[in-house]
């Protein structure tokens, strides 16, 4: 009996613990900030080994595409696996597939043997372990911290992302100088095996499983999309952010065009400007983690919506090299808000077994129409100006805040 109530007592602390850097988050975080700067230096390693080993365009846009796109196409199926199956070995498991991956590839281009269907069929292991592990992570964050604690988790959680983004191309250009980009390959694989390592042994309480069956797998599915339209707040989030999405999609065509051709400036200018848009989205993940507990955050989502594109039309209002980065960072500080505040209001909304196919329907949602925004940016931006354009962007945004605003009553 008495050992009983203490493996309770222990359980209880697991599922409700007080403390916001208690063990076991801890452990999830210190594995993600490892695989996050991993990535960082990836991407840019990655680049830089294609064009010199290929020297083709097409090879890099493929490889980019292949590290998006199966990662949206699969994702009801994944939020499905991740509600009827136990989260931590799937968070586990899919950062050390990763890691043997990209291990793999370090080998191969150390000798010369990483040709492109290699280098794709990788692209789309990697797309593919994402899907599944970014719902596991964010569906269990509210089982390792106490409610009150969430706010400041995610963006406690958030923040390492964005930091590595900002620090990562100077490191990945330094590693890249001294050792090649295929030892930066193997740095990464070694963090993703660090981090699996490291999430092994946390406690994500044990929930009741579904049966296994295809007809109630097909069902899972089927609930997720039900019970996103069913649910007015849900719905609302689905409209207004795929709608913000899709306009502010491409920010990525316009801004290299805007500082080459109208401000004539160099590319170590448009690095800085991509940079300070995260240095905006850890300033305002900062100040979040510092609160115990955001009130009301489906108003502050909206806010949020409004002030980036509010910022969108300001952004060329004035030709100016620091008035383009002052306007750039308060972007990055409202997206952050937007972006931690979902993932917290769909936490403490959404009940456990649901929470794994919300998260990765929005994915999917969303990351659907950024292809088709990036392609239809592309033409406008040949019949626009880049003011023209940018206040086209805005509108946009904003008037996907007014949808979720309206549709969410």
């Amino acid at each position: 009996m008495e050992r009983s109530n203490l493996a309770l007592e222990k359980e209880k602390d697991i599922m409700n613990p007080r403390r916001l850097f208690n063990r076991d988050f801890l452990l999830l975080w210190v594995g993600q900030a490892a695989s996050a700067f991993g990535d960082a230096v990836h991407y840019i390693a990655m680049a830089w080994w294609i064009m010199q080993t290929f020297n083709s365009p097409i090879v890099l846009g493929n490889t980019y595409a292949l590290l998006s796109a199966p990662r949206v196409l699969i994702g009801p199926i994944a939020g499905a696996v991740v509600d009827r199956s136990n989260r931590k070995w799937i968070i586990v498991g899919m950062d050390l597939i990763r890691g043997l991956v990209i291990t793999s590839m370090a080998i191969m281009a150390i000798n010369d043997k990483l040709t492109t269907p290699y280098l794709y069929l990788f692209s789309v292991i990697i797309s593919l372990s994402g899907a599944f592990f970014t719902p596991a992570v964010n569906a269990s964050i509210p089982l390792l911290v106490h409610k009150k604690h969430l706010t400041r988790a995610n963006s406690l959680y958030s923040i390492s992302r964005p930091l590595f983004n900002l620090l990562g191309p100077g490191i990945g250009g330094l590693l890249i100088a001294k050792w090649g980009a295929p030892i930066v390959f193997l740095i990464n694989g070694i963090t993703f095996f660090a981090s699996g390592v490291t999430e092994m042994f946390i406690r994500i309480p044990k929930r009741n499983g579904l049966k296994h069956s295809y007809i109630g797998f097909l069902k899972s599915i089927k609930e997720g999309f039900t019970y996103i339209f069913e649910k007015k707040q849900l719905r609302a989030m689905v409209l207004g952010l795929s709608f913000a999405s899709f306009f502010i999609g491409p920010i990525d065509i316009l801004l290299p065009k805007y500082v080459q051709s109208d401000l004539s400036l160099s590319a170590a200018h448009y690095g800085l400007v991509v940079s300070i848009f995260s240095l905006g989205f850890i300033a305002s993940s900062g100040i979040l983690a510092l609160i115990p507990n955001a009130k009301r955050p489906a108003t502050f989502i909206t806010i949020g919506i409004f002030s980036m594109g509010i910022l969108l039309i300001m952004t060329t209002w004035q030709q100016s090299f620091y008035y383009l980065m002052g306007t750039i960072f308060c972007v990055g500080t409202a997206f952050a808000i937007v972006n931690i505040l979902i993932n917290v209001q769909i936490q403490t909304t959404v009940p456990d077994n649901m929470r794994g196919r919300v998260f990765s329907l929005l994915e999917t949602f969303i990351g659907t129409l950024t292809p088709v925004s990036l392609a239809m940016g592309g033409y406008f931006l040949n019949v626009l100006t880049s003011r023209q354009f940018m206040i086209l962007m805005g509108l946009g945004v904003a008037i996907g805040g007014f949808v979720y605003l309206k549709s969410r009553g």
